[in-house]
């Protein structure tokens, strides 16, 4: 069976939550992915979404704020030994498009998109 590790990218696009919205809105829009890590010491502290960058742009806020005026948080997270269903359960139960991948310690080591999912069930 399939796990985690196993249709992760381990491609990891992170950054600092003093980032600015509009720097995090080039970010994904120049690499063509859907989400940044927001990571502090080697830990991953937050996510910022399209979906996030889109709603702060229609609540009217000023794209220089930092980003962590608008990540989330409260992170659903995939350990790298989660099977495939357990991924897909966190992200409908969560209403997310994108996981990150951690350790124990919160290490970043790769992130799942639906796409990822989509593709290897």
């Amino acid at each position: 069976m399939k796990t985690t590790k196993d249709i992760m990218s381990p491609l990891i696009f992170a950054t600092d939550p003093n980032l600015s919205i509009i720097d995090a809105a080039r970010e994904i829009a120049v690499r063509n992915i859907g989400s940044l890590l927001v990571v502090v010491k080697g830990k991953v502290v937050g996510i910022v979404t399209e979906r996030d960058i889109l709603k702060a742009l229609g609540e009217g806020m000023d794209l220089k704020e930092p980003i962590s005026k608008i990540m989330t948080k409260d992170l659903i997270t995939a350990a790298p030994d989660d099977s495939i269903t357990t991924v897909k359960e966190k992200m409908i139960r969560a209403n997310v498009r994108h996981l990150p991948v951690v350790d124990e310690n919160d290490f970043p080591l790769g992130i799942i998109s639906i796409r990822d999912l989509l593709t290897n069930l």
